[in-house]
């Protein structure tokens, strides 16, 4: 007995020691990313009329890296996802710099994508290929969410809600216990290096909007409104999944050439862009992000042309990722439906940007503790509801088409979700 206890605590204490290898190696990497994205977000907030009609050359020059070098990593969140449950034994050597080159050229050409599934994808292939260096079990999958949330942590620096992202995204329903700790030191490590190179992190207030003789009473008619928006906010997330499954599905049928594909809609997808407020709907949605918390200029179709846009880039072969596209979606949703319903904008735009990920992803634990890191914990019981709600309401479809889910029912314990490729 004593020695299964030592042979456990010897366990934890080695795995918590690459850990913090993996920490140090991918906090540094996303920091590195993190800069060069602030950088080129930056210069095309500057110039995006003159760098839109590139994007259809960009585009195909992904397509070309991919097919030259290594197609299999085109499918970079899927083969994360799959090495994570056990299904794959490795992660392509040339998926990490195919998926920074490929996020780069995304946004700064002014596709509208975000940038987590690139910090994912780096932080799990790196996890991963750290911990194949150590002769410790066969499996070695834990790495691959230690170095997700580690990804994760660095880039947004959101190392509580990162943690719990990397345990409960691969299997919905089922929390992996088995890593918390190092996948804990992994994301705090990541966190603490990215912010030694100048990344801030994502913060946004609510008091500072809220009119301070506002009381937000825990009333009925205050619990019948969190469950209109959270139905409102899980079918939106549920939308956004449909939406990009859609038009992957109609795309391949129409274009099955990934090149064609690529250069005739990438020059729809341009257009509509430009068309659409001349850029506004460039890039990952942080300007939104902005206006919403910061009581600019939000009108009330901004989330429903980022929806469609950002799904439509994912679709047509961008990559990026699509968690900040849904922060700015769920907050512009809430921004605008706020006054129909008598709350503040700012708090309804917290919720709207929780509840959303928190559908869209099949996740409930790490947008709560997300939303604190971000908003802060004065408000942390509204956004438990509002998760909870959502993730009920939201019928178990997911952004990520390799995501197991958990079934009560011994009869059917895992499940893919039906969408998936």
């Amino acid at each position: 007995m004593i020695q299964k206890v030592l042979h456990r605590y010897r366990e934890l204490f080695i795995y918590s020691g690459i850990a913090i290898l993996i920490g140090v190696v991918v906090g540094s990497l996303m920091g590195v990313f993190g800069n060069l994205l602030y950088a080129i977000r930056t210069f095309r907030d500057l110039y995006i009329l003159y760098l839109l009609p590139f994007l259809p050359l960009a585009g195909y020059l992904i397509i070309w890296l991919y097919e030259k070098f290594s197609y299999e990593s085109i499918n970079g969140l899927s083969i994360v996802f799959k090495t994570g449950l056990g299904e794959r034994n490795k992660i392509p050597k040339l998926l990490v710099p195919l998926i920074f080159i490929a996020t780069l050229l995304t946004n700064f050409f002014g596709a509208s994508a975000g940038r987590e599934g690139a910090a994912v994808q780096i932080g799990s292939s790196t996890g991963y290929a750290i911990g194949q260096r150590f002769k410790l079990a066969p499996d070695k999958s834990m790495f691959v969410i230690i170095g997700l949330a580690a990804g994760f942590a660095g880039l947004f620096r959101t190392p509580l809600g990162a943690t719990f992202f990397a345990l409960e995204v691969m299997i919905s329903g089922i929390m992996m216990y088995e890593a918390l700790v190092p996948t804990l030191l992994s994301a705090y490590v990541a966190y603490f290096i990215s912010g030694l190179f100048g990344l801030q992190r994502m913060r946004f207030s609510i008091n500072k909007n809220l009119d301070p003789n506002y009381i937000l009473n825990l009333d009925w008619t205050f619990i019948l409104k969190l469950f209109l928006l959270a139905l409102i906010f899980g079918i939106v997330g549920i939308l956004f999944s449909h939406s990009l499954r859609f038009f992957k599905q109609k795309l391949k049928y129409f274009f099955p050439n990934p090149k064609k594909k690529m250069l005739y809609m990438s020059i729809f997808l341009a257009f509509s862009i430009f068309v659409l407020h001349a850029g506004r709907y460039a890039g990952a949605g942080d300007n939104l992000l902005y206006e919403v918390y910061h009581h600019g200029t939000i009108y009330w179709y901004d989330w429903l042309f980022k929806l469609l846009l950002t799904a439509l880039t994912l679709a047509i072969g961008f990559h990026g990722g699509e968690v900040v596209p849904l922060f700015s979606i769920g907050s512009a949703l809430g921004y605008v439906i706020a006054p129909l319903i008598g709350l503040p904008p700012s708090f309804v735009a917290a919720l709207g940007l929780v509840a959303v990920f928190s559908s869209a992803t099949n996740t409930m634990i790490a947008p709560i503790l997300l939303a604190v890191e971000v908003f802060g914990p004065e408000y942390s019981m509204y956004f438990m509801i509002i998760c909870c709600l959502a993730y009920a309401f939201h019928s178990h479809r997911s952004i990520y088409s390799a995501q197991e889910r958990y079934h009560f029912f011994p009869d059917k314990i895992y499940t893919k979700d039906e969408y998936s490729e």
